[in-house]
C-alpha cells in the first residue's frame, strides 16, 4: 500500500510539561496494588474548537508543531517477510538501512535521508551470502552498519562496514568476530561516548547463547575485547543496544521461551559499563509476563529513559506497553502504561523535546502507522496517524534528528514482496 496521509498537531513542549516528579512511584516491595504516581492533569488529548490536538497538561508557554509529511518508498524486497528497517541520525544525515532480495540473493541496502527526502540507493553487499539483523550507529565522520551473514568459509560472523555522511562506503565489509565452533549472529549497535559500541549474539548451535560487546572504532574494526554481558538463561535470541547519552548504553533482551529465566514471558534491561562490560543486576522491565517480540528504549538528553515493547494479553489482544526508568538509576519504575486504546504492536521509540515519540503498527480498525507523543511518565499528549500500512511487516523505526525532526522508517508485507518505507515528521 502507498497511501499518504499528512496530519497535523500542536502537543506541550515536554521539557516544560514533564518534569522528574512526573514519573510514577515504584511498585510496592509487598507486590499488592501499585502506585500510580503523580496525578499529572487532564491528559485526553481530545479535539479543541480549532481543530488542533489539546495536549491537556500545562505547558508552561511553550509548544511544539509537528507535521508528519509524504511517505518515502525506498526500496522493495522481492520476499513477504517481516523487516526492521534501522535508522541511524547523524550530524547533516540519517541513515536508514535494510535487507532485501534484489535477483538472486538477499543483499543489505542503505539511504540516506534528509530534509529534501532520501539519497540514492547504496548497495552494502553484492555476494551470495545471506546478510541478516542489520543495525547501524552515527560516528563522528558518517555511520558504521553491522549484520551477519554465512559467507563461505567463515561461517555465521558479524561484518561491519563505515560510510561517509553522505551514506556512501569508506571501506570494504570486514569480519569482526571469530567463531571456530559457535555462531555469531543477530548483532546490534548504538553510540557510545567514545564511539560505537557492538552487541551480538554468540550461539553454540545446542541451546546456549551468551551476549557480547566491544568498543569499535570509527571504521568498525573491533577497539577492544568483546566481553560477555548476558548468559543464557535469559533467551537472548534478539537483544538490542541502545544508547544513553548523560551515561553508558544499555541492552534490552526478551525472554519469551519457558526454558528462560523465569517461565513467563519477560523483558530484561541491562546496563553496561565504561568498558562495555555489565554494570549490576540484570533487572526486569515487565509485570505481567506477557511480552511478545519488539522492544525499544530511547533517553533524553537529561537521562530520562523510556521504554516501549509489545504484549500479548491473554493470547488474543496484541498491546503497545511502555514504562520508564527511574532517574539517575536503571530501575524500570511505575506500571506499565497502555498506549492506545486500540490494538498494536512493533514498537520503536525516539526522544524528542524531553519526551518520546512511539512508533507502532495499529490494527484497528484498520493497520496504519501511528506515532504516539508521550511524557516521561507515559501520558499521551497526541497521535499522528502516517496512513494505512499492512497488519505485517515487523518492528517500526523511529530517530530523532539534532534539527529535532523525526524520521519514521516500516516495512509492509504484501502476498509476495515487502515494501519498505520511511516518513519525516517536522517539528518546529
Amino acid at each position: 500500500m502507498n497511501v499518504t496521509k499528512t496530519t497535523s498537531l500542536i502537543l506541550c513542549l515536554f521539557a516544560l510539561a514533564c518534569g522528574d516528579d512526573d514519573l510514577p512511584a515504584r511498585p510496592g516491595a509487598d507486590g499488592g496494588p501499585r502506585d500510580s504516581g503523580v496525578d499529572a492533569g487532564p491528559t485526553d488529548g481530545g479535539p479543541v474548537p480549532d481543530g488542533s490536538i489539546d495536549a491537556g497538561v500545562d505547558g508552561g508557554g511553550g509548544e511544539i508543531l509537528c507535521a508528519a509529511g509524504e511517505r518515502v518508498l525506498l526500496g522493495t524486497d522481492e520476499i513477504a517477510r517481516a523487516q526492521d528497517p534501522v535508522l541511524a541520525a547523524g550530524a547533516t544525515s540519517t541513515l536508514v538501512a535494510w535487507r532485501a532480495k534484489d535477483g538472486a540473493f538477499t543483499n543489505a541496502f542503505a539511504r540516506t535521508l534528509g530534509s529534501a527526502g532520501a539519497g540514492d540507493l547504496v548497495p552494502l553487499t553484492d555476494d551470495f551470502a545471506v546478510q541478516d539483523a542489520l543495525t547501524a550507529a552515527a560516528t563522528a565522520s558518517g555511520f558504521v552498519v553491522a549484520w551477519y551473514d554465512n559467507a563461505a568459509g567463515s561461517g555465521f560472523e558479524i561484518l561491519t562496514r563505515p560510510l561517509d555522511a553522505t551514506g556512501a562506503p569508506t571501506a570494504d565489509a570486514q569480519v569482526v568476530t571469530d567463531g571456530a565452533d559457535v555462531a555469531n549472529v543477530n548483532p546490534s549497535l548504538a553510540a557510545g561516548a567514545d564511539g560505537p559500541i557492538l552487541l551480538f549474539v554468540e550461539d553454540d548451535t545446542e541451546g546456549g547463547r551468551l551476549v557480547r560487546a566491544a568498543p569499535l572504532a570509527a571504521d568498525g574494526t573491533l577497539a577492544g575485547t568483546a566481553e560477555s554481558v548476558l548468559g543464557s538463561l535469559y533467551d537472548p535470541v534478539r537483544p538490542r543496544l541502545f544508547a544513553r547519552p548523560a551515561s553508558f548504553p544499555f541492552l534490552l533482551s526478551t525472554d519469551v521461551t519457558p526454558e528462560g529465566m523465569t517461565s513467563e514471558r519477560a523483558l530484561w534491561l541491562q546496563a553496561l559499563s565504561e568498558t562495555s562490560g555489565p554494570d549490576g543486576e540484570t533487572l526486569r522491565v515487565d509485570l505481567d509476563g506477557n511480552v511478545a517480540a519488539t522492544a525499544a528504549a530511547a533517553a533524553t538528553p537529561s537521562d530520562q529513559v523510556g521504554i516501549a515493547f509489545d504484549v500479548r494479553v491473554a493470547g488474543v489482544r496484541n498491546e503497545v506497553h511502555y514504562r520508564p526508568v527511574l532517574p539517575g538509576t536503571d530501575e524500570p519504575t511505575g506500571l506499565e502504561r497502555v498506549l492506545s486504546d486500540s490494538m498494536a504492536r512493533d514498537p520503536g521509540i525516539a526522544s524528542i523535546g524531553g519526551g518520546f515519540a512511539v512508533a507502532y503498527r495499529l490494527l484497528e480498525p484498520s493497520p496504519t502507522i501511528e506515532v504516539a507523543l508521550v511524557t516521561v511518565g507515559g501520558d499521551v499528549v497526541g497521535r499522528l496517524d502516517l496512513g494505512a500500512s499492512t497488519a505485517e511487516g515487523g518492528a517500526v523505526g523511529i530517530v530523532a534528528t539534532p534539527a529535532g525532526a523525526l524520521w519514521v522508517a516500516w516495512a509492509e508485507m504484501g502476498a509476495d514482496t515487502t515494501e519498505i518505507y520511511a516518513a519525516r515528521v517536522a517539528c518546529e
